[in-house]
């Protein structure tokens, strides 16, 4: 239940605290296995020195051209708008916005339904950037959002 201080924060202690990070400082993926491209990964990573499989297989990515979205089910949404809507609803409902709000929020958007869920997932099942900068959860979604286009994604820590 969420209330407010004197001050007019919240003093609610439930929920992870949210924030933007720059798609660049999103770590690199680390065993993607239910990616459809997974192999590739498994390939790229044999060859690279080793805690580096995931950047040597974002660098291949990028060498191709590619976006994920030729090969990936976690790629298929329209993630530039899923990453903007989310930076808007962060900016307008705080670090610990409540998921009913933005269900909300997100129901009112002119998204797919399918892209409606990837934007209520990252508030509901945040991507969790590790303090020793890896992912703890949501590496597809991280994966996702870094070919998006879209400069910045909402973490949690």
């Amino acid at each position: 239940m969420r209330d407010q201080g004197s001050d007019g924060q919240d003093n609610d202690d439930d929920g992870p605290v949210l924030r933007l990070l720059a798609v660049h400082q999103l770590p690199a993926p680390h065993g993607p296995f239910r990616c459809d491209f997974a192999d590739q990964f498994d390939e790229q990573a044999e060859d690279a020195q080793p805690g580096r499989g995931g950047a040597q297989y974002l660098a291949y990515l990028d060498e191709m051209g590619a976006t994920g979205r030729e090969f990936c089910h976690y790629h298929q949404g329209d993630w530039r708008a899923v990453a903007e809507a989310a930076q808007d609803l962060l900016a307008q409902h705080r670090s610990r916005p409540d998921s009913g709000v933005i269900g909300a929020a997100a129901d009112a958007l002119p998204l797919s339904t399918k892209d409606k869920r990837w934007l209520y997932s990252l508030f509901a099942d945040p991507i969790v950037v590790g303090s020793d900068g890896t992912f703890i959860n949501g590496q597809h979604r991280g994966c996702a959002l870094r070919f998006s286009g879209w400069p910045v994604a909402v973490v949690s820590n």
